[in-house]
């Protein structure tokens, strides 16, 4: 499509195509529109399929080099009280950072030297948070329970990759919200992907759903005998995809914001909750299986 997306027409219950404008004067007619064109989503804007927006961060993204380490295969998450920080492999020696924090701090890391990002990006990794007596107590009482009813059941402590170093060019930050879109259909229009559910770091496996169930929805209807782009399927594909994304974004947000707090009961409390789930697997595994279901 040549151009910018500008207008949208025809999404009315008896309007049989939809149709876009562009800026460069292209018109391009079709029974069925999806939209797929990121967080900032023309197609969702001019279709009138708004947005619940807040807590507006950004979302700080480079690739690092790592020093010597035996592999690099696991990825490596900590949150800290400004967001989380993800180390994502990419290679032996390469892995790619994703970090959210406020707006300001994200500007000012992108235009420091490259020794100083280097020192933040590892100071995030390894610095010990300051603790309260009460959060230290609670969670050595939690670990020696542990260890006396299973020893073995601690997990052995390990610690990321020191980073050495970062590609010039790569590192760029951007908007990030938490953001909900009631809505993800309407005659002659769906959406899917970042236009539906911008999420950091998981929008991926939403998106790979989205694709699946609207196929389903969309050869149900043909098997129908229903015309391609009509709302009663595309109403159907909404239904159920939002099952999935409303939990996978509020959880998401609501970890956030559990660990963005430094209030000592909620920091104790999460605290016991990160040991227990840590030293039993049960638990553990139960928490990825429906973090898994939520996120396809």
């Amino acid at each position: 499509m040549e151009g910018e997306l500008v207008t949208i027409h025809g999404r009315s219950a008896k309007d049989l195509f939809v149709q876009m404008e562009t800026s460069k004067g292209t018109r391009i007619k079709t029974k069925l529109l999806v939209g797929a064109d990121g967080a900032m989503s023309k197609v969702r804007e001019q279709s009138g399929l708004a947005q619940l927006s807040c807590s507006a961060v950004s979302l700080l993204v480079a690739t690092l080099h790592l020093e010597q380490v035996s592999s690099n295969t696991t990825v490596w998450q900590r949150f800290l009280p400004s967001g989380p920080i993800h180390l994502l492999p990419l290679s032996a020696d390469r892995s790619s950072l994703v970090w959210v924090m406020g707006e300001e701090e994200a500007r000012s890391l992108v235009a420091a030297t490259e020794e100083k990002f280097v020192d933040s990006v590892n100071t995030a990794l390894f610095e010990e948070s300051p603790k309260s007596e009460l959060v230290s107590y609670a969670g050595q009482l939690v670990k020696n329970t542990i260890a006396s009813v299973a020893p073995d059941a601690l997990p052995v402590q390990q610690l990321p990759p020191t980073v050495c170093g970062v590609d010039r060019t790569s590192r760029t930050s951007f908007p990030l919200q938490f953001t909900l879109t009631p809505r993800l259909a309407k005659n002659r229009v769906a959406l899917i992907g970042d236009a539906a559910h911008p999420l950091a770091g998981y929008g991926v496996n939403l998106s790979f759903g989205d694709i699946a169930v609207l196929t389903s929805c969309l050869e149900e209807a043909s098997e129908r005998g229903e015309e391609l782009g009509v709302i009663p399927p595309l109403l159907q594909y909404e239904s159920l995809r939002q099952q999935y994304i409303v939990p996978a974004m509020l959880g998401a947000e609501g970890l956030r914001n559990l660990f963005s707090t430094s209030w000592t009961p909620v920091v104790a409390l999460r605290s016991l909750g990160m040991h227990t789930t840590a030293a039993l697997p049960p638990i553990r595994n139960f928490i990825m299986s429906l973090w898994q279901q939520n996120t396809h």
